[in-house]
């Protein structure tokens, strides 16, 4: 892992990127907010290195089930992941998936910071 961990996060509100970036900066994270999947996959074919994806299930382009597999694949590990979704009915799909974690919204950042602790081992 990088001196400073780099979470990515994919999420169609840009407004919670604005706000997420100066939350993950106080727990001495790097945040960095793609609008969609395919400009955080461009990232990652870009060689962007990446600690913990944060993703919300409903994206316009692709589902965040479907890109966890994607990033983790290109990653070639099992990439700590948050998923965050307001449909609470798949939260069972997530806890299945390793070293993953479901948070439903609206997403208090106590409960993002104690998950993230937990994924990362911090």
């Amino acid at each position: 892992m990088s001196e400073q961990p780099i979470a990515f996060l994919v999420e169609d509100g840009e407004e919670l990127g604005f706000v997420w970036e100066k939350l993950f900066r106080s727990i001495g994270m790097r945040l960095k907010y793609f609008p969609d999947a395919e400009s955080m996959l461009r990232a990652l074919r870009d060689n962007q290195h990446v600690d913990l994806l944060v993703t919300d299930y409903h994206l316009p382009d692709i589902d965040g089930i479907s890109l966890i597999s994607m990033t983790r694949d290109h990653v070639g590990s099992i990439l700590p992941t948050v998923v965050v979704s307001g449909n609470i009915g798949i939260k069972e799909d997530v806890e299945k998936i390793e070293n993953a974690t479901f948070l439903a919204k609206p997403v208090r950042f106590r409960n993002l910071k104690s998950a993230i602790s937990e994924l990362l081992g911090k």
